[in-house]
């Protein structure tokens, strides 16, 4: 049984910069947490610079999520991140979907539009 409290972040990763699922794992990690990853995007550098590759992950998001719900697995708590396509917003209620008590928390900052 696990005791640590596990936590589902859902972001984007840049290839480049200090930013997104690259900073935050290790933070929560380093709070005790037992992380869960699910990705929203790829990118080539971060959103702050002037151009990038993008790769939206809806399609996989799905498939882990209902891999997730087969699985039984629960989260304490939520960490929202880049979100590629307003269809994520909804996924991330799917993957809250069935939780005893799930905290979320939005970090806010600006990104680029695609």
């Amino acid at each position: 049984m696990n005791t640590q409290p596990r936590v589902l972040t859902m972001q984007a990763f840049a290839c480049l910069g200090k930013s997104s699922g690259s900073t935050a794992l290790p933070v929560l990690t380093a709070m005790g947490l037992e992380c869960a990853l699910l990705p929203t995007a790829l990118l080539s550098p971060h959103t702050g610079f002037p151009e990038a590759t993008f790769l939206p992950l809806t399609e996989q998001m799905t498939e882990i999520i209902a891999h997730w719900r087969k699985q039984d697995l629960r989260f304490d708590g939520m960490y929202l991140g880049y979100l590629a396509a307003p269809i994520q917003a909804h996924l991330a209620g799917e993957a809250a979907y069935r939780q005893d008590r799930v905290s979320l928390y939005r970090r806010e900052h600006s990104c680029a539009q695609h």
